[in-house]
């Protein structure tokens, strides 16, 4: 039966009896890595990454291009430089037609005639200038697809480089 305490003949439990021996300190190995030049695999997602920071960092600008300016025919030389007597045919049923067009919309886009309780009518027009552009928007509003694009593809995009690298692809 196993007894408690110390083993017969003076040794510990596990073992011979122990000696107290001070630390000795492995000395330090210098490792020199080879030098590795830079690949293609390395430059193409070292210009991924900063074209994607460079997508992410800029906002898109919404301008529109103003129409050109009609130049008339006097300051360039008549209708037979412009292209000859069809073109300026042309350009004289366009310019009737927005005459005709300007004289019978009196109730065109943009005004409303409303009849008052006394029975005379008031014109109302509505400005297009009163309506929100996209640049006068709230940026706080929800925008549920760019949420989900900036969640999902910067992510994507890092699993794909990561799973290729740790695969030794690129």
């Amino acid at each position: 039966a196993p007894r408690s305490g110390a083993a017969p003949g003076g040794a510990a439990l596990r073992g011979s009896a122990t000696a107290v021996e001070p630390f000795q300190a492995q000395p330090a190995q210098v490792v020199v890595e080879p030098e590795r030049a830079l690949n293609w695999a390395s430059f193409a997602s070292l210009m991924a990454a900063l074209g994607l920071a460079a997508g992410v960092a800029t906002t898109p600008v919404r301008a529109e291009d103003a129409p050109a300016p009609e130049i008339s025919t006097f300051e360039t030389g008549g209708s037979y430089t412009k292209g000859g007597r069809k073109k300026a045919k042309s350009e004289a049923v366009k310019a009737k037609s927005v005459k005709e067009g300007v004289k019978s919309a009196k109730n065109g886009p943009g005004v409303k005639v409303l009849q008052e309780e006394d029975g005379s009518k008031k014109k109302v027009i509505i400005s297009p200038a009163d309506e929100r552009d996209e640049d006068e928007l709230s940026l706080s509003r929800t925008n549920r697809p760019l949420l989900a694009a900036l969640a999902i593809v910067p992510s994507s995009i890092f699993i794909v480089f990561w799973t290729l690298g740790s695969l030794e692809i690129i």
